[in-house]
């Protein structure tokens, strides 16, 4: 995937309007959907705004094969759906 330029690094602010939806935008522009979705402990640092976090997944193009894997609180990296996401937040992470 490297080799193709299919693996994207994101930084910005993923509870934010450009991020996330900047992403969603260009892949949807493009005709794709995201097929790998990796986020590592961000969701840690969000669960102040994690409404505002999960309507930006919302907009990733996406499809039943599409995976977000997460760092979730006493579970370590977990594979799943975008649209499985809790609506509340999970709980703490371990610092």
């Amino acid at each position: 995937m490297q080799q193709k330029n299919l693996i994207v690094p994101l930084v910005g602010d993923f509870t934010g309007t450009k991020a996330i939806r900047a992403v969603s935008q260009y892949v949807k522009d493009h005709g794709s959907t995201i097929s790998v979705f990796y986020i590592s402990n961000v969701e840690d640092y969000i669960q102040a705004k994690w409404s505002a976090y999960l309507s930006n997944l919302a907009v990733l193009p996406s499809d039943n094969s599409t995976l977000l894997i997460r760092f979730e609180p006493y579970n370590f990296t977990t594979l799943g759906k975008i649209q499985d996401v809790t609506p509340q937040w999970p709980g703490t992470y371990f610092h």
